[in-house]
């Protein structure tokens, strides 16, 4: 059984300085997560103010320890201290996700990522995302958006209501069920909606609950490509025979014996001449009345 109270190998905040989590709450869910809003900044707002190109490749970090050490590389105040938008890493809904997983389970709360859809951010659509969820003490999951929270998007972004977000597992099986249009899900601002969308957010979906949350780009297996019937055929080069010099025979010991050759007729029962008994094609036909 998976202990989500543990960090993984991409939650782990052994290498944080621990004055860095000065001033955070220690068993308040909402008050751990509520930093991480203004630690991140999406690259689309980055552009906007005008970072450099190079900082842009802050949202290809994977663990959250290296995300630290970048955001208190800017500034080594405690992370409950707000951030300029210049001084916050550039991340995508998975940076987000991730941070406050990690900090929740810094704290010894049990808490995974989820990839999946968030229906309310654009009307109509299922649009590709990342939050994070805790186990309550009734043993109920509640999944949290650090993202927006103490934000207008919601008016609970802390307790998300059945069908504001679907995992990964959720979307695949309504598609499957034919309870939801695929062409309705995918990634904003990009063309990348259909089935493959739901099918790479399931893979991943399933590695976060595995404590391995991947970059949202991330693909293997099936999530690469068409499926077998749908992928192009490609031509294999004839194999050439080897053919056995003539008059070549197998000595024992000395390899594979060569394969009997199948000549016209062959499977026939052999037609032998035995103890001087005629070949049964030589004996004489006998009619049968």
């Amino acid at each position: 059984m998976i202990d989500y109270s543990e960090p993984g190998p991409l939650t782990g905040l052994d290498d944080v300085p621990p004055d860095a989590f000065s001033g955070l709450p220690v068993d308040d869910v909402v008050g751990i997560c509520l930093p991480v809003h203004e630690l991140l900044v999406q690259p689309g707002d980055a552009e906007a103010l005008g970072l450099p190109q190079e900082r842009f490749a802050e949202n290809r970090i994977r663990p959250a320890r290296q995300l630290f050490a970048v955001l208190l590389g800017m500034d080594p105040s405690p992370l409950v201290d707000p951030r300029p938008p210049q001084q916050r890493v550039v991340g995508t809904c998975r940076h987000f996700a991730l941070l406050a997983c990690a900090l929740l389970r810094s704290r010894g709360v049990a808490a995974r990522v989820r990839c999946g859809f968030a229906t309310y951010f654009q009307p109509g659509r299922a649009l590709d995302h990342w939050i994070v969820e805790h186990r309550a003490d009734d043993g109920r999951w509640v999944r949290l958006d650090p993202e927006i929270l103490g934000g207008t998007v919601l008016d609970h972004p802390d307790d998300l209501r059945p069908g504001q977000f679907l995992d990964g597992a959720q979307a695949w099986q309504a598609y499957r069920r034919g309870e939801v249009d695929a062409a309705t899900f995918g990634v904003f601002g990009t063309e990348n909606f259909g089935p493959a969308e739901i099918r790479g957010n399931l893979v991943k979906d399933l590695a976060a609950v595995n404590k391995v949350e991947m970059l949202p780009w991330d693909e293997w297996g099936r999530m690469t490509g068409l499926r077998r019937r749908d992928r192009p055929r490609l031509r294999r080069p004839a194999r050439r025979r080897r053919r056995r010099p003539a008059g070549r025979r197998h000595v024992r010991g000395r390899g594979p014996a060569p394969r009997p050759s199948r000549a016209r007729g062959a499977g026939r029962p052999a037609l032998r001449r035995r103890q001087g008994r005629p070949a049964e094609a030589d004996r004489p036909c006998r009619a049968v009345l």
